[in-house]
């Protein structure tokens, strides 16, 4: 299969491009880490595989329409059992 056909099919199951994807897992996972685990947004971004923290930032508030820490701490105090 070719690298074009590839893209194209997985376009048409997944709805976004493979790069897409990928970012997307990554960034969830970052905020599964920063949430659950108590990891900073340094140390997320790091864990992730992003090497510029200003990058993780700025991809971070494109998905998720807030800064890092912000979702952390909303996440979070949605958890806390009263």
């Amino acid at each position: 299969m070719s690298v074009q056909a590839f893209h194209h099919h997985f376009m048409l199951v997944m709805a976004s491009s493979p790069l897409q994807y990928i970012n997307r897992i990554r960034l969830d996972r970052a905020k599964a880490l920063m949430t659950l685990h108590g990891y900073n947004a340094g140390s997320a971004s790091r864990a992730v595989g992003y090497d510029s923290a200003s990058l993780f930032g700025r991809e971070f508030k494109r998905l998720f329409d807030v800064m890092p820490v912000e979702e952390a701490k909303r996440t979070r105090s949605r958890l806390v059992v009263r």
